[in-house]
């Protein structure tokens, strides 16, 4: 993995909102069930992602940080 962003609310109807991580691979393979189980060894339950969305590459600012509401324009629930 070259780039994660950490783990989003993502709409939910019948908890209100669940995590989802968007993640860009580089030179390297994955799968949901793999990053999932990953981050469940060092997350806690609430914080462990339910969903993981692989992207080309994160929207950043001049200054490198993550442009989340692009993400969430990107992939609208």
């Amino acid at each position: 993995m070259n780039d994660v962003d950490r783990p989003r609310p993502q709409p939910d109807p019948v908890k209100g909102e669940f995590t989802c991580a968007y993640v860009v691979l580089a030179g390297t393979s994955a799968t949901e069930e793999e990053l999932i189980s990953f981050a469940g060894r060092s997350q806690a339950a609430h914080k462990r992602p339910r969903l993981v969305r692989f992207v080309d590459d994160l929207p950043k600012t001049s200054s490198g940080k993550t442009m989340r509401h692009e993400l969430i324009k990107q992939f609208p629930s």
